[in-house]
C-alpha cells in the first residue's frame, strides 16, 4: 500500500503515469549528453539544455519581420526538448534536465531532439534539432520549411504507450503578411484555444538553419507590457507584520549573481503565497516578474521552478529596454507610407553602393583582366556617418565588408537616445566591421578625429537641418571637410526646395498620408522665397514611427542649384546627381535629390545670389 501511495504521488509530480527509474534517468541523461557531443559524469554535472534562446523584439526589428520570417503562438507553458532515445520513449527535458517519461513510443526516429512547449500536458512541438541522431544545427540546408516537414514525420509516428494523457501537436508557423494579420486579429481579440493561454508571438527566420550557439540573435520573441518579463533571482532582504523587501538579481559571469540596478528592490504583500514562501525557506528563488505600470516597479508573477538560474544581465537589461520603449499590437499592422519608405531605404542602398563603388575604384590598383576584379584588394575603407540616427543603415555599410580588407564606420548623432538603439543594433551585425558612435551637435559643435580621415562622408535624409542658418551649415561643412581624406567622396539625400514649393502651390501638400504646411508667406513669389537658408516648413508623415515621424516637425527647404553652388564653393566637385524619380518606374510622390560630391583641392570663388 505505501509503494502504491508513493508511484501515485511520483506520478502526479511527474504529470505522467510513467515514473521513470534513476538508472533509467541515468541512461537517458547519458545517451542525451553523448548525442549531443556534451561530456557527462553523474556524480558531477548534468549535460546542458541545447535550446537556443531568443531575442527580445524591438521596433528596429518590425520592418524586416515582413520578409523571411514565420510567426507561431507563444503559449504561456514550460520550454522543453523532447528526446527520443534508443529504447523508443521520449522524453522531456526542462531547462534543470529534469527528465521525465511522456508515454509517447516512437520506432524510427530514435536519437531524435525536438524543441517544445508544454502546456496542460500537452506537448506543442516547433521546431527540431536532431533528427535520427543527425545534428541539423548550423546546416544550412535545413531552413525551416525542411524542418518543419520532417517535425511532421516525426510526430506522426509518435504512438501511446500505457495510460498517458499526454498528447503531442506539431505548433503551426505562419507565412507571409496576409497569415500574419490573421494572427494578429485573432489576438487582438483574444480568440484563443480552450485551455491554452497565449502570451506572445514568435519570429522564425525561414533561410536559417537552428544555430549551434545558446543565443539565436534573429529569432525573436515578443509579449505584450502587461506579460513582459524578467526572471530574477530574489533574496529576501526585510520584512515587518504586513510586507516583505525583496532583493533583485539577475546572473552575471561564472554564475555569479549582481543586482539588477534599473530596480534593485521590491516591496510585496505578506499575503502573497511567493511572500510566504521566500520568507519560510529562507533560499534564493527564481521568480518571473513583470513590471507594473501604475506602480512603476516589478511585481512576481510566479515561481520558475524550470529554471537555476536568472536572466543574464544583458537579457535582462534587453528586456527593460523593450519595457521602456515597448512594442505595441498596433505596431505590428500595415503602415500607410511603408511602400515608400522601403523605397527609401533602397534608394539610400543605390546611393551606399554608388559611393562604395567610387570608393572602390579609387583605391584599386589599375587592373589588367576583368576576372582580376573580384579578387583585386581595396586595403581599409572608413566611414562616416553624419546625422545617423538610429543606425537604420547599419546593415547596407556592414555589407561592404567583403569588398575591403576591413572596414571602420564612425556614426554621429545628437540624440543620445537614438545613438543607444544604433549601438544595440551594431551588436547584432557579426562580419567583422568595426562600429563606433559619437554624440555631437554638428550644427554648432567643431569635431576632428586624429586618426587617418575617412574615405566617405554620408548624411542621407538630415541635410536640411543644417540649413536653419548659414552658420549651422559652415559648421557642418566645415567638419566634413576636415575629417574627409583628399579625394574622398561625400554622398546625401534631401528634400527638393522646388518640388515641395510646386506642390504646395498646386495644393498637394494635404493629403491622408502627409501635410506640408509652409511657415513662410507663400505668396512673396519663388524667387523672393529662394534663398539659401531659413526657409521653413512643417511636416507631418503618417507611418512608421521608426522611419517617419507622425507629430509635426520643422525642417528647412534646400534648392539644388544653390546647394551645388555652395558645395562648389567649398571644394567639392559634383561627380552625380539624380531625383529619386529617375530611379524607378513608380508612381510616388518625391521630394528628393540625390548628390555625390568629390572633394577637389580647388575652391571656387563663392557668388552673391
Amino acid at each position: 500500500m505505501m509503494a502504491k501511495c508513493i508511484h501515485d504521488l511520483l506520478c502526479i509530480i511527474n504529470d505522467s503515469p510513467v515514473v521513470p527509474s534513476l538508472s533509467e534517468k541515468h541512461n537517458v541523461l547519458l545517451e542525451y549528453a553523448v548525442a549531443t557531443e556534451q561530456y557527462f559524469d553523474r556524480n558531477l554535472r548534468t549535460p546542458r539544455f541545447i535550446g537556443a534562446q531568443p531575442e527580445t523584439l524591438h521596433k528596429c526589428h518590425i520592418q524586416k519581420i515582413w520578409e523571411d520570417y514565420s510567426i507561431s503562438e507563444k503559449f504561456d507553458g514550460e520550454r522543453n526538448q523532447l528526446f527520443i532515445s534508443d529504447n523508443f520513449e521520449g522524453y522531456l527535458l526542462n531547462r534543470k534536465m529534469t527528465l521525465k517519461s511522456t508515454g509517447l513510443k516512437n520506432i524510427k526516429h530514435m536519437g531524435s531532439i525536438l524543441d517544445v512547449e508544454v502546456v496542460n500536458g500537452d506537448i506543442f512541438v516547433f521546431d527540431i534539432l536532431f533528427c535520427c541522431g543527425f545534428d541539423l544545427r548550423d546546416n544550412k540546408e535545413y531552413h525551416l520549411e525542411k524542418r518543419i516537414q520532417m517535425i511532421n514525420e516525426v510526430v506522426q509516428h509518435c504512438t501511446v504507450i500505457n495510460d498517458t494523457k499526454k498528447n503531442i501537436f506539431v505548433k503551426q508557423h505562419y507565412f507571409g503578411s496576409t497569415n500574419f494579420d490573421s494572427l494578429f486579429a485573432k489576438w487582438s481579440i483574444q480568440q484563443f484555444p480552450d485551455n491554452i493561454k497565449w502570451d506572445g508571438f514568435i519570429f522564425t527566420p525561414v533561410k536559417e538553419p537552428y544555430p549551434k550557439r545558446a543565443k539565436w540573435i534573429n529569432l525573436l520573441k515578443w509579449r505584450p507590457l502587461e506579460l513582459n518579463s524578467i526572471d530574477f533571482c530574489v533574496q529576501l532582504s526585510t520584512r515587518d507584520s504586513s510586507c516583505q523587501t525583496w532583493n533583485l538579481f539577475v546572473g552575471d559571469n561564472g554564475n555569479d549573481i549582481i543586482p539588477f540596478e534599473p530596480c534593485r528592490k521590491i516591496t510585496i504583500l505578506n499575503s502573497n503565497p511567493l511572500a510566504f514562501r521566500i520568507a519560510n525557506e529562507k533560499t534564493s528563488k527564481i521568480v518571473e516578474c513583470i513590471w507594473d505600470c501604475t506602480k512603476k516597479t516589478f511585481t512576481p508573477l510566479k515561481e520558475r521552478f524550470d529554471k537555476k538560474h536568472a536572466n543574464f544581465k544583458t537579457v535582462a537589461m534587453d528586456v527593460w529596454l523593450s519595457i521602456n520603449d515597448r512594442v505595441h499590437l498596433s505596431d505590428f499592422q500595415p503602415k500607410p507610407l511603408s511602400g515608400l519608405q522601403k523605397f527609401h531605404n533602397q534608394v539610400k542602398s543605390f546611393v551606399i553602393d554608388k559611393g562604395i563603388s567610387l570608393v572602390r575604384t579609387a583605391k584599386t590598383p589599375k587592373i589588367e583582366k576583368w576576372g582580376d576584379w573580384e579578387n583585386s584588394s581595396c586595403g581599409r575603407l572608413k566611414v562616416l556617418d553624419l546625422a545617423c540616427g538610429r543606425g537604420g543603415d547599419l546593415l547596407k555599410w556592414g555589407r561592404v565588408h567583403e569588398n575591403f580588407s576591413s572596414v571602420e564606420y564612425l556614426g554621429i548623432d545628437v540624440n543620445p537616445n537614438y545613438l543607444e538603439e544604433a549601438e544595440s543594433r551594431a551588436t547584432k551585425i557579426s562580419n567583422g566591421t568595426k562600429f563606433n558612435f559619437y554624440k555631437s551637435d554638428l550644427r554648432i559643435e567643431n569635431i576632428y578625429f586624429d586618426s587617418e580621415p575617412f574615405d566617405i562622408v554620408s548624411c542621407q535624409f538630415a541635410l536640411h537641418y543644417f540649413f536653419e542658418k548659414k552658420e549651422y551649415f559652415d559648421t557642418f561643412i566645415h567638419n566634413v571637410k576636415r575629417n574627409l581624406t583628399k579625394g574622398g567622396f561625400f554622398t546625401a539625400s534631401l528634400f527638393d526646395g522646388f518640388r515641395v514649393l510646386d506642390m504646395i502651390e498646386k495644393g498637394e501638400n494635404k493629403q491622408d498620408d502627409f501635410y506640408i504646411r509652409p511657415l513662410f508667406d507663400i505668396r512673396m513669389g519663388i524667387e523672393n522665397i529662394k534663398k539659401e537658408f531659413g526657409v521653413p516648413i512643417s511636416a507631418v508623415l503618417k507611418g512608421n514611427d521608426q522611419v517617419i515621424l507622425n507629430t509635426p516637425t520643422q525642417e528647412f527647404l534646400v534648392f539644388s542649384d544653390l546647394f551645388i553652388r555652395r558645395m562648389a564653393s567649398h571644394g567639392f566637385r559634383l561627380i552625380d546627381c539624380e531625383r529619386f524619380t529617375d530611379l524607378t518606374h513608380l508612381l510616388f510622390w518625391i521630394l528628393e535629390h540625390i548628390f555625390i560630391s568629390s572633394l577637389d583641392n580647388v575652391l571656387i570663388p563663392e557668388t552673391e545670389e
